[in-house]
């Protein structure tokens, strides 16, 4: 994960994920929680019905919504 400035500072949260796996055919999922200022994601292979645990999931917190005008 990385995060580029806004304009106004505000972070702009950025995933970038490549598995070359043609039998996990994994995806990265991403669960947000707007009342709680969060977002949780995770990398999951629909063939195996499991989770990667490679270190790739991760919660984040304390985020500041950007809602539009």
């Amino acid at each position: 994960m990385d995060t580029d400035p806004r304009a106004d500072g505000k972070p702009i949260y950025q995933f970038l994920l490549c598995y070359h796996d043609n039998l996990a055919n994994p995806v990265r999922l991403l669960e947000i929680d707007v009342p709680h200022g969060a977002f949780e994601t995770w990398v999951y292979c629909p063939s195996t019905g499991e989770q990667k645990q490679d270190g790739s999931a991760m919660t984040i917190t304390n985020v500041s919504w950007v809602f539009p005008l």
